[in-house]
């Protein structure tokens, strides 16, 4: 009989700590063999509470701060939303109080999870929570769950017969479970939070590289905690970081909004102390091994130090001095997350069938690397657009043999760490072959190698051309022919088609090969390399700092577009043209799109037509449209919703080499700049530095990779989502793409001829338009 479990716990509110231990608690019963989900059901009171505009207040002045913070609010409650849909463990189905009782055809099990579900006053005295919509064949269990107080006596009177028909029940607090015990006569267990079931390494795939450095964080800024920070700051001469909607002014203080768990992870992770209230934020301090403090005396966070001996964090006790012992306290930390797991292992053993799983992907979850479907043995898992254009796998349930590979090689589920044997160095580089580097994005680095390896190790290059539509692909090539299709950087997707599988095929033989593609794309291959079992030594990959990649479709719209609106064909297509030169010299720098377009087969002269003598290609780097993808490729509109949290855009990259534009050539090495593009290329295998040290030909000149990077942005975080981007895709869907290209790039009659009389002074010198 297959059975099924559903949690109910607090999982659609903006609080971090509350998202992160739902997500935890379900993760940890499905590791330990549940089929379980959590239950969507809609707290009409918590709702109220945490999901609306409250105009109740006791002066005008604070209506008005509500107002000004709304906006920012709203934005963090929509990307909490979907950072729980896109983790995959809320049921399909939502239920209210009118509706939760039609989960008895679903769920076998029903699990009350952590956080204050049993505080009555939070959930408006809410029976959900204690199960009592269930029918009297259901298993009932309780993990952590948190009052928050104790109950009055005529409340205890109504919730003791719900809570007697639990299986079992545990509580987060040691004092709450003492007291149902001791009070209720009922067997209580104190459990650990749930965020404690999962090792920081596990929560460290959330986190991703901040631009801040050596910084004190404040989270939850009351008077007492944002006083005493910023004296702790001061002494340590480091800068004050403060996560709040509300700005703070002060010399080296810095206020940052964040919007979701991910965000919120990063800055906990990246901070050198941390001072906060919040009961989370003092428990992902303690996972990530950060030194504290705090004013909290609530019995939650008492039972939580009294559990781990954790003393002298309180602000009142100490003089910033005492250090934590971090080593007593991990130990004591894995015998309460030992004896969790095994209350886990119960439920989830007792009443739940194991699932089988394999890999789903959502707009947010997947890179589109290929890799689950390179290492699939039953070919069950194939790759197709989605409604914004970006292909995404779909496994076929009549083939899958669910051996769950795809789970295992998914780099986005499982992040790739940096590939480096030593420290990395940074390069300027260029091939001094004047025709190549004129059709290359940058010094020509790439085809370099690539001539390495086809001429010196007889190899094979895969990398991105564009296809006889246009559309970019990854192909495996040993011709010359095609890496010269490969120049110039594309700013789109690629479609990676079946080169894993080419690859693997190749390096089985002992074939050398060169990869080039963003770093998720490294990452996708090495993971399918590993789970295959293939060896890498004749492999060399190479990557860049990326911005992120926009929608097939929208370059798919975008080119018909041009067609129609310049009457002529596209033929080709550069996205980097180097025509009015490169760097702090490239004057005109709006115009490195240049479309090549097929002339018309006849003319018009006035009383005659004649056939056009002109050349049968022409390149357009000067009307409007030739240059509107520009303005689409940085909007960000069109991104692919991965690319707004990669755990790549940083300068610790899976590659074997990364490589780039050397932006800031002029500062860092004004001798070496030519004017006619240098690349900069970071090293950090022994194999990539071998490999760039026998290239003759290349002219190079090592620089300080934190210099070199200082104008690599991709370097530091990953590109923001923009705000407007879901009603950028609903206005797709509705209107097509000449309505987004007149209301989100203001194409028209007004902004041609503006763009007409740029060009005109551009063209007599008389304005420089490179910024």
């Amino acid at each position: 009989m297959n059975m099924k479990a559903g949690i109910l716990t607090y999982h659609n509110i903006p609080n971090f700590g509350a998202l992160l231990q739902a997500l935890a608690l379900c993760r940890a019963l499905r590791q330990s063999g549940a089929d379980c989900e959590i239950i969507d059901y809609r707290c009409s009171n918590v709702e109220q509470r945490e999901l609306t505009f409250h105009t109740s207040a006791n002066s005008v002045k604070t209506i008005y701060r509500r107002l000004f913070y709304w906006p920012g609010e709203k934005e963090k409650i929509r990307r909490c939303t979907d950072f729980m849909r896109d983790q995959e463990v809320v049921s399909n189905r939502t239920y209210t109080r009118a509706t939760i009782g039609e989960a008895n055809a679903v769920y076998d099990t029903f699990i009350t999870g952590s956080d204050m579900v049993w505080n009555l006053d939070i959930n408006g005295h809410d029976l959900t929570f204690f199960l009592d919509f269930t029918e009297d064949d259901k298993t009932r269990y309780s993990y952590a769950s948190s009052i928050g107080g104790i109950w009055a006596k005529e409340e205890e009177k109504h919730l003791l017969p719900l809570l007697k028909r639990y299986e079992s029940l545990s509580a987060r607090e040691q004092d709450t479970a003492s007291w149902i015990t001791n009070e209720l006569s009922l067997d209580c267990k104190w459990t650990a939070d749930p965020t404690m079931l999962m090792e920081a390494s596990e929560w460290e795939r959330l986190v991703f590289p901040v631009r801040e450095k050596n910084y004190v964080l404040v989270y939850f800024p009351n008077a007492g905690i944002l006083d005493a920070a910023k004296t702790y700051a001061r002494r340590k001469r480091k800068e004050l970081v403060v996560l709040s909607f509300k700005p703070f002014r002060g010399r080296h203080i810095k206020s940052k909004a964040v919007y979701t768990p991910g965000e919120w992870l990063s800055y906990l992770h990246g901070a050198d102390a941390v001072f906060t209230d919040s009961y989370h934020g003092i428990l992902f301090s303690i996972y990530f091994k950060k030194t504290f403090w705090t004013n909290n005396h609530s019995n939650r966070m008492e039972s939580l130090f009294a559990g781990l001996h954790l003393e002298g964090r309180f602000l009142e006790e100490n003089t910033f001095e005492n250090r934590i012992d971090y080593d007593a306290c991990m130990l004591r930390m894995e015998e309460m997350r030992r004896k969790a797991l095994a209350y886990i292992k119960h439920m989830a053993t007792k009443n739940c069938k194991v699932k089988k799983t394999h890999i789903t992907a959502n707009e947010r979850n997947c890179s589109g690397c290929t890799a689950c479907m390179a290492v699939c043995p039953a070919n069950a898992i194939l790759f197709e657009e989605d409604l914004q254009g970006f292909k995404r796998p779909v496994v076929s349930q009549s083939k899958c043999i669910e051996c769950g590979k795809c789970l295992r090689v998914c780099p986005a589920r499982n992040p790739l760490r940096e590939c480096r044997d030593i420290h990395p160095n940074a390069y300027a580089v260029r091939w001094e072959n004047e025709e190549i580097r004129e059709n290359s994005a940058s010094g020509a680095f790439f085809p370099a190698m690539a001539r390495y390896i086809l001429k010196k190790k007889s190899g094979y290059i895969c990398g991105c051309v564009l296809n006889k539509e246009l559309m970019p692909i990854h192909i495996v090539t040993d011709q010359w022919t095609d890496v010269l299709r490969m120049q110039d950087s594309k700013y789109v997707q690629s479609d990676l088609q079946d080169c894993f599988a080419a690859i693997k095929a190749l390096l089985i033989q002992g074939n050398y090969v060169l990869f080039t593609g963003t770093s998720c794309q490294v990452a996708g291959l090495k993971a399918a390399l590993h789970v295959s079992g293939v060896p890498e030594e004749t492999l060399l990959t190479i990557d860049f700092f990326c911005h992120g990649v926009p929608s097939p479709r929208i370059w798919k719209e975008y080119l018909d577009f041009y067609r129609r609106k310049r009457r002529r064909p596209v033929t080709g297509y550069r996205f980097r043209s180097k025509k009015y030169g490169w760097g702090k010299t490239a004057r005109g720098a709006n115009y490195l799109n240049s479309v090549r377009t097929g002339r018309p087969a006849m003319r018009v002269i006035p009383f005659r037509c004649c056939r056009n003598s002109g050349p049968e290609d022409i390149w357009d780097d000067r009307s409007y449209e030739a240059r509107m993808w520009r303005m689409i490729f940085f909007s960000d509109l069109c991104l692919r919703s991965y690319c707004y949290t990669c755990p790549y855009a940083t300068l610790h990259k899976p590659a074997d080499i990364t490589m780039g534009d050397f932006w800031g050539l002029d500062v860092c090495l004004p001798e070496f700049d030519d004017a006619k593009g240098t690349s900069l290329v970071i090293g950090r295998t022994k194999k990539g530095l071998a490999a760039l040290e026998q290239i003759q030909y290349l002219r190079k000149m090592e620089v300080p990779v934190e210099l070199a990077i200082k104008r690599q942005a991709n370097a530091f975080a990953p590109s923001m989502e923009e705000k407007k981007r879901a009603q950028f895709w609903e206005d797709y869907r509705a209107h097509g793409f000449d309505y987004i290209a007149k209301k989100y790039f203001k194409y028209g009659r007004a902004v041609k001829v503006k763009s007409a009389v740029k060009l005109a002074l551009f063209k007599w010198r008389l304005m420089d338009y490179s910024n």
